[in-house]
């Protein structure tokens, strides 16, 4: 039977069965140290090692994309058993310059429109499609089930859009395109109301998105122009530059855009 230990040699309750030298605690706070080091160095590590992963993943790809090229180059009349005529030598090129420029590299397919199209799928569904012609660039877009569809010049540069198309957060996919809208001359009231759709539904994502403030602010000051003038466009802007100062001091300039508005309220 195990002896029970009374009066001073007992052991108290929560006293320590004994103190641990400062050495060995110092010890044990360095490997603590290290290892959360350690872990940082292995989280940066398997980044580094995932990007290297993406860029041969592309590099690949893109090799793949020429090859599909090089091989509609050699296309002859009714090539897809439908009258479909061969690819014309400036379509090729554009679409090989294109190909080549992309950091992001698509899914390459032909058309018998004479067009190459070039798609980007994601797996909740999102979806970008550019049908490259020797004259424009018909784009199409699917986000969160909304569609989009508007024309770019060959020479613009699609890293724009794919890059963003690619990043999470969509409040800043929404933001750019309502800067492609807002950009779109002479301004109109369909693409000054898809503007401003487009940079509501940036701000409703992020309330506190200065730069969609600033660009639906800078869509009613327009669409004051095109409405003859409705007061109320100016006092909507008033109200979003505003509101973009609050958000991001460092747009302090708005300050004179706002008394400009303010003065033409007042006639």
């Amino acid at each position: 039977m195990a002896k029970i230990i009374e009066g001073s040699s007992a052991l108290k309750l929560g006293e320590p069965i004994m103190s641990m030298p400062d050495d060995i605690i110092n010890m044990l706070h360095k490997s603590i140290t290290i290892r959360e080091v350690m872990q940082q160095k292995n989280k940066q590590l398997r980044k580094e090692i995932d990007k290297i992963k993406n860029s041969l993943k592309n590099k690949d790809a893109n090799i793949r994309n020429r090859d599909k090229l090089y091989d509609y180059s050699l296309f002859e009349n009714n090539w897809n058993l439908y009258g479909a005529k061969p690819f014309s030598t400036k379509l090729l090129n554009l679409a090989w310059n294109k190909i080549r420029e992309l950091e992001i590299q698509p899914e390459v397919f032909p058309t018998m429109c004479d067009s190459i199209q070039f798609e980007y799928e994601k797996e909740n569904g999102d979806y970008l499609e550019f049908e490259i012609y020797e004259d424009r660039i018909e784009v199409f877009e699917i986000i969160d089930g909304d569609e989009d569809e508007y024309n770019l010049d060959v020479s613009y540069d699609l890293n724009k859009i794919v890059n963003v198309f690619h990043d999470n957060n969509k409040a800043v996919y929404y933001f750019y395109r309502g800067n492609r809208y807002l950009n779109i001359q002479p301004y109109n009231e369909t693409v000054l109301e898809k503007a401003i759709l487009n940079y509501n539904k940036a701000i409703k994502l992020d309330s506190n998105y200065a730069e969609a403030y600033i660009g639906r602010g800078n869509c009613f000051y327009a669409y004051y122009y095109i409405s003859y003038y409705d007061l109320y466009q100016l006092e909507m802007a008033i109200k979003d530059y505003t509101k973009a100062m609050e958000l991001d001091p460092s747009e302090e300039y708005l300050r004179a855009t706002i008394e400009v508005c303010k003065k033409m309220m007042e006639g």
